[in-house]
């Protein structure tokens, strides 16, 4: 693996919380930079063999859910009120599946070279979620309040996403969770939402909203099927793609 062009070595070994100057925009990731990481990854990723479940490991129990959304202050907190009440709107709208969950948890697995695969991951991502429109997995990055930008958000999302959308994980998502139970993973792909809950002043917001957009209009990430910002005033959510 060449690890200068791995997103995953991008996320992992860089600081993400620092962004690029946001004075000078030539030095934010164009979208070129991100598909090409993405797709460097995927292929190196797609030589992962596994059809065991994740697990769930140890991991703290959830709180009982705040009565509103506004009054969510930590990420478990989140994940509360989201099995009762769900998230998004009337077009775009997802359910909960799991949490915590790391796509290449594995005790058994192997890449197709024979090499064992038995990392036990770098913890998980915060969500993993399903959209009730395409029924594809969606990968959720929870931002409650400040504890980190929506920049640091879109690079880790990435990072679990990219390592779950090859046709092999895909697969093994049909095996684990009924709620895919119907993907046909030769045609599905992977979402994110990067869901940013009752947000403060970031001033990474607006560049990244940028970035999202020219990454779903150009469609050049294999296996990414839609990216997706969402951040709540109050009780009501805004949706950016």
């Amino acid at each position: 693996m060449n690890r200068n062009e791995d997103l995953s070595n991008q996320h992992h070994e860089r600081n993400p919380t620092q962004p690029p100057s946001l004075t000078q925009s030539a030095r934010w990731p164009c979208p070129k930079s991100l598909e090409r990481l993405w797709n460097n990854s995927r292929k190196t990723f797609n030589e992962y063999r596994n059809q065991d479940g994740w697990g769930q490991g140890k991991r703290e129990e959830l709180p009982q859910a705040p009565q509103r959304l506004s009054d969510v202050s930590t990420t478990n907190e989140f994940t509360a009120f989201l099995e009762q009440n769900g998230l998004g709107d009337e077009k775009t709208r997802y359910t909960f599946v799991e949490r915590e969950l790391n796509p290449w948890s594995t005790r058994l697995g192997m890449f197709s070279n024979k090499l064992p695969a038995t990392k036990s991951g770098r913890g998980g991502m915060d969500l993993l979620l399903q959209s009730q429109a395409s029924g594809f997995p969606v990968v959720g990055e929870v931002k409650v309040k400040n504890d980190k930008n929506a920049f640091f958000a879109l690079i880790q999302a990435m990072t679990y996403a990219v390592e779950l959308s090859t046709p092999g994980q895909l697969n093994r998502l049909t095996k684990h969770f009924v709620e895919f139970g119907q993907l046909e993973p030769s045609k599905a792909g992977v979402e994110i939402a990067i869901l940013m809950v009752n947000p403060v002043n970031d001033r990474t917001l607006d560049p990244v909203l940028r970035l999202i957009g020219k990454l779903n209009q150009r469609k050049k990430c294999d296996g990414l099927a839609q990216l997706r910002l969402l951040n709540n005033c109050g009780e009501e959510w805004k949706i950016y793609s």
